[in-house]
């Protein structure tokens, strides 16, 4: 059994593919991400098990910077999980392969093999309690995922429209912003994007994430998008691009 995680500062998703030649997986089993890393890997453990006892492989998203041996080395959302060993606790436990990426990668990954631009070159901006991106270059059918070394552009804007940071500039959740103070938080949009775009040079921009996919909606998001210039559109597999891109990594690593 291959297991998918998409890890988030707020909800983690957990999920089960029986192959990875036609990839279909099962309604994914959702929890609250623990702050502290002993509870949240005993919580990500338990759910695994729990789920299959024969594992084959695992990839997981995670809302930060990964280093090579598989551990956060920065999350705004996430502190007490940074420099901690997640991959080794998962590989000792499991004896298999383990995959991470940062959850916009992997939510990229899903968006170049599964969604509406896919095999197309885009950028990825997760937009969910904090702010990610990722660069998708597409050749003969297979998907390269980066991140930009220079990750300042996206810090400012995580500090403008994050959920976190907008919990923190307006004193409420995301959810229970009014219309007039979501107007603000667009047009903070509106200025910050055309210059992500320069500053990376693209010219496609998919948008996913817990706040862009929940409230962007009713918040004519898209047509904010719309009126840049740049083609841009939210994502159309909601809340599953970080599920459909770690099953798509897995398969991409020869798995």
């Amino acid at each position: 059994m291959f297991i998918g995680i998409d890890m988030g500062g707020t909800h983690t998703r957990i999920a089960t593919a029986s192959s990875l030649e036609k990839i279909t997986f099962k309604d994914a089993v959702t929890f609250p991400t623990p702050l502290d890393f002993a509870t949240g890997i005993e919580e990500m453990v338990s759910t695994i098990k729990s789920l299959s006892m024969s594992v084959d492989a695992i990839a997981i998203g995670v809302p930060g910077s990964v280093n090579d041996d598989g551990e956060l080395i920065r999350s705004t959302n996430l502190p007490d999980w940074v420099n901690k060993p997640l991959q080794t606790t998962l590989d000792e436990t499991f004896d298999c392969p383990v995959y991470i990426r940062n959850d916009a990668e992997m939510g990229a990954f899903g968006e170049a093999y599964f969604g509406e631009h896919a095999m197309m070159d885009f950028v990825y901006l997760t937009w969910g309690t904090g702010v990610g991106f990722a660069q998708v270059t597409c050749q003969s059918g297979v998907a390269s995922v980066s991140q930009p070394e220079d990750k300042q552009p996206l810090h400012n804007l995580e500090e403008k429209i994050g959920g976190k940071s907008l919990e923190s500039r307006f004193g409420k959740l995301a959810e229970d912003l009014t219309n007039a103070e979501w107007d603000v938080v667009l047009e903070d949009v509106s200025q910050c994007v055309p210059g992500l775009a320069r500053h990376y040079s693209f010219t496609t921009m998919v948008v996913g994430g817990g706040v862009a996919i929940s409230l962007c909606p009713r918040l004519a998001f898209e047509e904010t998008l719309s009126k840049l210039d740049i083609k841009a559109a939210l994502t159309k597999l909601g809340d599953q691009s970080g599920l459909y891109g770690a099953f798509s990594l897995m398969k991409a690593e020869g798995v």
